[in-house]
């Protein structure tokens, strides 16, 4: 994924959740509307913004790792 695509997904998905009629739909029905409608979002779409998302996506997944225990003797 470009970081443009992932700015667009990421304006496609605010966009659906901020419209009044999606009020209850899930986290997963906005996904699935921003994966199918990101390319109308294009020309609000910011590649330096995309790259920042990109960014923090890695350093979540990072932080997700387990941490090793360590027995202290």
């Amino acid at each position: 994924m470009t970081p443009l695509q992932m700015s667009a997904q990421f304006a496609a998905y605010v966009w659906f959740r901020n419209q009044e009629g999606n009020i209850g739909a899930t986290d997963e029905e906005a996904r699935q509307f921003a994966r199918r409608n990101w390319e109308r979002f294009l020309p609000s779409a910011h590649e330096g913004f995309g790259r920042l998302l990109m960014r923090l996506a890695k350093l979540r997944r990072r932080k997700a790792r387990p941490i090793a225990v360590v027995a202290m003797a």
